[in-house]
C-alpha cells in the first residue's frame, strides 16, 4: 500500500508543478488505517495534498469503522468538507 501512496505523492509533486489539481479517491479508506504505516502515510498525505493543492477524498460504508481510529481525528480535523449520506440506524 506505501508503494501506490508513495506514487499517487509524485504524482500530485508532478502536477503542482505544471500547476495543476490532482483529484485523489480512496475506497474503503478504513482499509488504509489497519496497517500503522500507511495510517501515518495516510495522515502526512492528507495534511500535504491540501497545501499542494489537490484534494483527497476518503470513502467508506460505515463511519464506525473509521471511528475505532485514534487517527481519523487529524484527518478529519484536516477536512474542509465531510459530507454524509443517509445511513441504516446503526450506522
Amino acid at each position: 500500500m506505501l508503494v501506490i501512496q508513495d506514487q499517487v505523492w509524485n504524482r500530485v509533486t508532478r502536477k503542482r508543478a505544471a500547476k495543476k489539481t490532482t483529484w485523489f479517491y480512496q475506497d474503503d479508506f478504513h482499509l488504509m488505517l489497519r496497517e500503522e504505516q500507511s495510517t501515518a502515510y495516510s495522515v502526512e498525505i492528507w495534511k500535504r495534498f491540501r497545501k499542494w493543492g489537490s484534494i483527497p477524498t476518503a470513502i467508506t460504508q460505515n463511519v464506525k469503522d473509521l471511528l475505532t481510529f485514534r487517527e481519523i481525528e487529524n484527518i478529519l480535523d484536516n477536512s474542509d468538507f465531510i459530507n454524509m449520506l443517509n445511513k441504516a440506524g446503526g450506522d
